[in-house]
């Protein structure tokens, strides 16, 4: 079992925030059955809800690689592990942040996960 990080930089006025999986720019994000993925949150403001949806392109395969279904509610720190033994699921991002101007809406369109690569 191995701790990833995805980190997530966001920036007042940007819709699209940016991302690293690992320190790195790497799409898909490589991982096994029984990693765990920890989300960092950093930037202009204040994290306020974020949710994560996933799915992948293959019928009756699991909608979620993770041993929680989605869409799960993220928070600073937020763990989830990797629960499936093999396949490739794309996920998305949606979560608002608090600035003094207001409350913004962020995105991260469509990092992929490629579970049992590594």
């Amino acid at each position: 079992m191995k701790r990833h990080i995805f980190s997530v930089k966001f920036g007042s006025g940007n819709v699209n925030a940016t991302w690293l999986f690992d320190q790195t720019k790497s799409n898909p994000c490589r991982v096994s059955q029984g990693d765990e993925i920890e989300f960092v949150f950093g930037g202009t403001g204040k994290l306020g809800e974020c949710v994560l949806l996933s799915g992948t392109n293959i019928a009756n395969e699991p909608a979620s690689p993770f041993s929680e279904m989605t869409p799960i509610r993220l928070h600073q720190n937020k763990v989830v592990t990797i629960s499936q033994p093999s396949q490739t699921w794309g996920f998305t991002l949606a979560f608002t942040v608090i600035t003094d101007q207001g409350t913004q809406f962020q995105y991260i369109p469509d990092p992929e996960l490629q579970v049992g690569s590594t």
